[in-house]
């Protein structure tokens, strides 16, 4: 997988700043939505496809996206990684795990990770696990196929 900086996605998957502008009681962020899928640009307009399938096609861009409440300016994100073994036991049973750690700005509220299938990637289950600033945190668990 490689990593990708898609700013114009952020501007695409914004919402609305009214909705998520006031941090929750103990001034952690708080999740409001997140979602696992495909992204695309078709047309100069990006475009997000919740899907819990990743096509093993070269340059398919595919990550996650959350929409937050907090006043934080910035977020620590915690994202793990866990690819399944080249065995083909399921992720978590003999996978490998990358941890990575980041700060990032939320736009309107929106924060959010992509990645690319590229050659050498594996077909099988893949489990990332994101945590913002040591609280809340969501499990996506997708099959790239």
């Amino acid at each position: 997988m490689k990593f990708l900086a898609l700013l114009s996605l952020s501007v695409a998957f914004a919402t609305s700043s009214t909705a998520i502008s006031a941090a929750d009681s103990n001034g952690q962020p708080e999740i409001v939505k997140a979602e696992f899928g495909l992204f695309t640009v078709a047309g100069g307009k990006a475009r997000f496809m919740p899907t819990k399938v990743v096509p093993l096609y070269n340059n398919q861009v595919y990550g996650w996206t959350m929409q937050v409440r907090t006043s934080k300016p910035l977020i620590r994100i915690k994202e793990e990684v866990t690819f399944p073994s080249k065995a083909g036991k399921p992720a978590g049973n003999g996978g490998r795990t990358e941890i990575t750690e980041r700060t990032v700005k939320p736009e309107n509220g929106t924060i959010f990770n992509t990645w690319s299938v590229i050659p050498g990637d594996i077909k099988g289950h893949y489990v990332v696990r994101v945590t913002l600033d040591d609280g809340q945190s969501k499990t996506f668990e997708f099959d790239i196929q």
